[in-house]
């Protein structure tokens, strides 16, 4: 939605310059502009926090990317099993190995899951 939509309108107020200071401090600080400060204190809406949701976005993009990697790995080392053809029935162990460190990617799968919920829907 343009943040500019519908406003045609100019109000005008007197304040002290210490006031006006702080409030586009405050303003800045938040990432939206004064008129959006003075809406929502007017209205009781809350205004999205932008510097916020860049620093959600930066987060799951990080978290994306290693959860990637993670799983590029575990592709790799399913390959590496295939080519050498190991088996349930083999004594080397890496089969278990391997199934244990599946098991943790899973684990941390569901962490993640849980992480990446609590940031989209800000439980």
């Amino acid at each position: 939605m343009d943040r500019k939509a519908n406003k045609t309108k100019r109000l005008y107020i007197r304040i002290s310059e210490d006031d006006k200071n702080y409030f586009e401090s405050l303003a800045k600080r938040r990432c939206i502009t004064i008129t959006e400060l003075f809406l929502s204190a007017a209205k009781n809406v809350t205004v999205k926090d932008y510097r916020q949701e860049e620093e959600r976005s930066r987060i799951l993009q990080t978290l994306s990317k290693e959860i990637n990697c993670v799983g590029h790995n575990i592709n790799q080392a399913t390959i590496v099993l295939h080519q050498l053809r190991i088996t349930a029935s083999s004594d080397s162990g890496e089969l278990k190995r391997f199934n244990d460190l599946q098991t943790t990617y899973q684990c941390l799968m569901e962490d993640y899951k849980q992480i990446i919920q609590k940031l989209l829907y800000h439980e």
